[in-house]
């Protein structure tokens, strides 16, 4: 909240921020959800830090979305890049035998870089209803693919 009052207090319209809230929402819910508090506090959309991160990172893979030019510009983006690769994913399982998925940082290293980025492409993705489909993201199987592989909808005639 600091952080939004400071820059609402420089003149930025408090309308065109969209607060994030950090949780982790179970698998059944949507990656963002809009939170309105009971007592009029002030709105939020709460994201799931992993699962929102781990779609930014096929994103960037599928160069679905670009970044700048590692090459061409080492001296400018190096180190707000370098951000990126400072987020590690991390396997841990559970009291009862399953395993969850983290996404952490390196030990005394930033990922700012890499926050922000999630956060300005969830906010798009988010207001323009169209969160990326991993499905049909220009890898993997289309859905076309993936009726061909219905077991109810295969030709199961051998030549």
């Amino acid at each position: 909240m600091i952080r939004e009052a400071t820059i609402v207090q420089r003149g930025y319209p408090a309308e065109q921020i969209i607060p994030f809230q950090i949780v982790h929402a179970p698998i059944a819910q949507n990656i963002i959800n809009y939170y309105q508090p009971a007592q009029g506090g002030r709105h939020c959309y709460n994201i799931d830090k992993t699962r929102s991160l781990m779609v930014l990172f096929e994103m960037i893979k599928r160069q679905k979305v670009t970044l700048p030019d590692w090459e061409k510009n080492k001296g400018q983006t190096k180190d707000i890049l370098r951000d990126l690769l400072n987020i590690i994913q991390e396997t841990r399982e559970t009291p009862r035998g399953g395993e969850f998925t983290l996404m952490l940082k390196s030990p005394n290293h930033t990922d700012d870089f890499a926050h922000a980025l999630n956060f300005a492409c969830a906010a798009i993705w988010h207001v323009r209803g169209r969160y990326p489909s991993l499905v049909t993201s220009g890898h993997g199987p289309t859905p076309e693919d993936m009726h061909l592989m219905d077991p109810q909808t295969a030709n199961w005639v051998y030549e």
